[in-house]
């Protein structure tokens, strides 16, 4: 299940979190962030074997696209990392019912 903004609405009512669905909403992202952090590793191995190979004959563009993703790549890593800390922070406040 996709984290959308409805999803995101359910967890309070009138103001009053409801801490089952912080919880469950919460699993679900760091679940989705591990997903994420995964593909995002893969990429960049990828990017880096492709960088690596000299004389392969790649334009200049196909470099720096490359380089680019090796770049965006770390950042998504890093804003998982971010992601799934606060989850966990989140897990452990105790919200009213």
């Amino acid at each position: 299940m996709l984290v959308t903004i409805e999803s995101v609405k359910k967890t309070s009512v009138d103001g009053v979190v409801n801490g089952v669905e912080v919880r469950n909403f919460v699993e679900n992202l760091n679940s989705q962030m591990k997903s994420q952090i995964t593909l995002a590793g893969f990429a960049m191995a990828l990017d880096i074997t492709i960088l690596a190979v000299p004389g392969s004959g790649m334009t200049v563009t196909a470099q720096t696209l490359c380089s680019c993703s090796l770049l965006l790549g770390v950042g998504c890593i890093f804003t998982g990392t971010m992601v799934q800390h606060f989850g966990k922070r989140m897990k452990s406040i105790n919200f009213a019912v």
